[in-house]
């Protein structure tokens, strides 16, 4: 080959429309695994969605089987309602405890008609650990309420794990549960039909991988609150069976009314792990189960993922996260 045609295909090679256009090509192979993973953020997301609102949903249900049995009891010990029985039990308390129920009933159940559902059952396990203790009304109650504080912000409001995005979120509650809906900010079948087409699409597809990433991560943090407190609500529902079976025994001469009482208080245990599972979510805790739930799957693409920092950072900058909608 001639120096001029040496000259030639090296001028070729080297024009800038040809030189950008394969740096374009290079820089955007990529897209696709990009627009993969907005795909599966997306569908993380559908699933939490799923699985807390069928939470909220099993959580309704304890619920109303707790009120039914809360009639039971207080029917078993002479009442005509469930009411007349909470006033028996807290005529026993001072009044200064009485105002912290009355003031706590009054703050949720003007939420929602499952929020006051929820409440009633506290109430009614209140009512219970009262009676049980006989002489030591005042200071099971003392526990009992101090421990509804703590669990009526977690019901009724920003939980404290989520105080650090406080400022960005508007919260729904419904069923008792702190729920926020999450709606997929981008369209990830179109991302991934245009996914070649340069730049400006790796540029969206960056930016969702971020937003959904935020998404997610607030998602899985209320999914695992979810979890807990339906699993206290469960247990809740049980120990009211428990106690009323025990009251048919008693009657029946099957128990005494003192070993009764003795294991009814061990209902106090529902109290204190209810608060230890509370105090042991973390936003590191929650990073963590994401992360091990990607190295799972094996195809998780999660070059461009923000870290932790980036996410909580994300999440205070950027109030278009506040937007929630309310799924039943």
């Amino acid at each position: 080959m001639s120096n001029q045609a040496k000259r030639r295909t090296i001028g070729v090679k080297l024009t800038p429309f040809r030189l950008n256009n394969q740096l374009r090509t290079a820089s955007n192979k990529d897209n696709v695994p990009r627009a993969n993973r907005v795909q599966q953020l997306a569908a993380d997301i559908a699933r939490i969605q799923t699985q807390i609102k069928e939470e909220i949903d099993d959580g309704r249900v304890q619920d109303e089987k707790a009120i039914r049995i809360l009639g039971e009891i207080a029917t078993k010990a002479g009442y005509q309602t469930l009411e007349e029985y909470e006033t028996a039990a807290f005529k026993l308390l001072t009044p200064e405890e009485r105002a912290s129920i009355d003031k706590m009933k009054k703050e949720v159940t003007a939420l929602d008609h499952d929020m006051g559902i929820s409440h009633a059952v506290f109430r009614g396990l209140i009512v219970v650990g009262v009676l049980l203790s006989g002489a030591s009304a005042t200071q099971a109650a003392v526990k009992l309420i101090t421990w509804g504080r703590v669990t009526l912000e977690v019901l009724s409001n920003t939980p404290k794990f989520l105080q650090e995005t406080e400022s960005t979120l508007k919260v729904a509650q419904k069923g008792g549960n702190v729920l926020i809906a999450i709606g997929v900010l981008v369209d990830a079948g179109l991302l991934i039909a245009e996914a070649i087409n340069g730049s400006e699409q790796r540029h969206e597809l960056r930016e969702a991988i971020k937003k959904l990433c935020s998404h997610r991560f607030i998602a899985k943090q209320l999914q695992q609150e979810a979890h807990i407190i339906l699993g206290f609500r469960t247990d809740a529902h049980e120990f009211l069976k428990m106690k009323s079976k025990y009251e048919d025994w008693i009657k029946a001469g099957r128990e005494t009314k003192e070993s009764a009482d003795g294991d009814l208080k061990k209902m106090y245990t529902l109290f204190n792990d209810l608060k230890t599972k509370i105090n042991k979510l973390s936003s590191q805790g929650t990073w963590d189960l994401l992360d091990k739930q990607d190295e799972d799957s094996k195809i998780a693409w999660k070059k461009e993922d923000p870290p932790l920092t980036e996410i909580l950072k994300y999440i205070n900058e950027h109030p278009e996260l506040s937007k929630v909608e309310s799924k039943k």
